[in-house]
C-alpha cells in the first residue's frame, strides 16, 4: 500500500513537472505558440518579421490573453531574467572564468548580467541575515546599548571627578538612597562619588549592575542621575557633562562599533571595492591591454562568487555551529584557487603556476587598496571625533 501511494505521488510530481515545462517552453511566442495574429507591432507600429519586434523588442502576444496565457507570461516575468539563474549559478561555481569570457564575447543572453547576479545574491544574503541571524542581532543590540550606557556613566563620573567645585558642592549635599543601574567597573574607577549599599542583581563585569546606593541629591537635582522605570541611571543631557569629556578609550569603542557595522554590511560594501579589483587586474595584466569593461565584468562575476561562498558558509555555520571567522583560512584558500582558475580560463594564461602567481599579486594589491581606503576612512572619523578635544 505504501509503495502504491509513493508511486501515485511520483506520477503526480512527474505530471506537474511536465505541465510546468510545457508552460514555460518558449517555442516562438511566449504567450502562444501560434503565428502572430497581426502584421504590425502594437507598441510602435513597425512591421513584424518574426515573433518579436526588431525595433522595440515587444513580443507579438495576443491582445486579450486567456488564463493560461496570463499565467505563462506571469511565470516569465516573476522568474529573474527568464530561466537563466540556474545556468548562471552552475557556470559561476563549476566553471571559473567562463562567465566573463562568454559575456565579453557577446554571448550574454543565456546568462545573468553581473550586476543583477550580485544584487540577487545580496538579496539572498539579506534574507538569510534577517531569518537566521535574529539572535545575533539581538545580542549585538544589547551589547551596543550596554556600551553606550557604560560610556555615559564614564563621561558623567569623569566630569564630576575633574571638577573640584562640584565635588565640594556634592560633599555638602544631602544624601539619598536610590536604585542605580551602573557598572561596578565604572564605580571602581571613580571612588567616593557613589556609596554602594547592596547589589540587587549582578551580571558579568562588562554589563550594568542594579545597585542600592547612597548618592548626593545634587546629582538628581542637576539631572546627572535620571529616573526611568524606578531605576536611576547616569545621563549626559545636562550642563555639567558634555561630549568634550570623551576619552581615547571611548573613541576606541566608537571605532570598534564602526568596524562592526562595516562587517555587518560587508557583502554590500564588496560591490564598492570593484574598482580596486579592476585596478589590481589592470596592473597585473597591463601587457594584454584589456578594455576596462572586460575587467569590470570579470570583477563583478568574481565578487558574486565571493558573496555566494559567504552565503553558503553562513548557512553551514548556522547549521553546524561555527562562525565565518573560524573558517577564514579555508575561505581564503577557496577564493585563491577560484581566482587562479578564473584568470587562467578567462585570459588564457599558459600555465597554472603563472596564473597562481598573477592571482597572488592581484589579491595582494586588492587587499592593500581595500585596507588603505578603510584606514583613511578610520583616520578621518578619528580626527572628526578628536576635534572637540583640540
Amino acid at each position: 500500500m505504501k509503495i502504491t501511494f509513493l508511486r501515485t505521488i511520483a506520477k503526480k510530481i512527474k505530471e506537474w513537472g511536465r505541465k510546468f515545462s510545457v508552460l514555460t517552453a518558449r517555442d516562438g511566442n511566449p504567450m502562444t505558440d501560434e503565428l502572430p495574429p497581426y502584421s504590425n507591432c502594437l507598441n510602435c507600429g513597425t512591421e513584424l518579421n518574426g515573433m518579436y519586434c526588431h525595433k522595440c523588442g515587444q513580443n507579438a502576444s495576443v491582445v486579450n490573453p486567456g488564463r493560461r496565457d496570463f499565467v505563462k507570461e506571469y511565470i516569465f516575468n516573476i522568474l529573474p531574467v527568464e530561466r537563466v539563474v540556474l545556468p548562471t549559478f552552475c557556470t559561476l561555481v563549476f566553471h571559473p572564468g567562463r562567465l566573463p569570457k562568454e559575456y565579453c564575447a557577446g554571448r550574454y543572453v543565456s546568462y545573468m548580467h553581473p550586476l543583477k547576479l550580485n544584487l540577487l545574491i545580496l538579496l539572498i544574503l539579506i534574507t538569510l541575515f534577517s531569518l537566521m541571524g535574529t539572535d545575533a542581532k539581538i545580542k549585538r543590540t544589547i551589547d551596543k546599548s550596554t556600551e553606550q550606557e557604560q560610556l555615559i556613566s564614564e563621561m558623567s563620573l569623569s566630569a564630576i571627578s575633574d571638577d573640584d567645585d562640584y565635588l565640594e558642592k556634592m560633599t555638602m549635599s544631602p544624601r539619598d538612597t536610590v536604585t542605580l543601574a551602573v557598572s561596578n567597573v565604572v564605580l571602581e574607577k571613580h571612588p567616593g562619588v557613589v556609596e554602594v549599599v547592596d547589589v540587587v542583581s549582578l551580571t558579568d563585569e562588562e554589563h550594568p549592575d542594579t545597585l542600592v546606593a547612597v548618592v548626593p541629591t545634587v546629582l538628581i537635582d542637576d539631572r546627572l542621575l535620571v529616573q526611568k522605570d524606578g531605576v536611576y541611571a547616569f545621563s549626559c543631557d545636562n550642563d555639567i557633562v558634555s561630549i568634550d569629556a570623551m576619552s581615547l578609550a571611548e573613541i576606541e569603542k566608537s571605532l570598534l562599533l564602526l568596524f562592526t557595522k562595516f562587517v555587518d554590511h560587508f557583502p554590500l560594501l564588496m560591490l564598492l571595492t570593484a574598482p580596486f579589483l579592476v585596478l589590481a587586474l589592470n596592473t597585473i595584466l597591463r601587457r594584454r591591454k584589456l578594455p576596462k569593461g572586460n575587467l569590470y565584468v570579470f570583477s563583478f562575476y568574481y565578487l558574486a562568487f565571493v558573496d555566494f561562498v559567504l552565503a553558503v558558509l553562513y548557512v553551514a555555520g548556522m547549521i553546524f555551529g561555527f562562525s565565518l571567522g573560524s573558517v577564514s583560512v579555508l575561505l581564503r584558500i577557496i577564493l585563491f584557487i577560484y581566482l587562479t582558475a578564473a584568470m587562467k580560463n578567462c585570459y588564457g594564461i599558459v600555465s597554472w603556476f603563472k596564473s597562481a602567481l598573477a592571482a597572488l599579486f592581484v589579491n595582494i594589491l586588492y587587499v592593500v587598496m581595500c585596507f588603505s581606503s578603510l584606514l583613511i576612512v578610520s583616520v578621518v572619523v578619528l580626527l572628526i571625533m578628536l576635534m572637540p578635544l583640540m
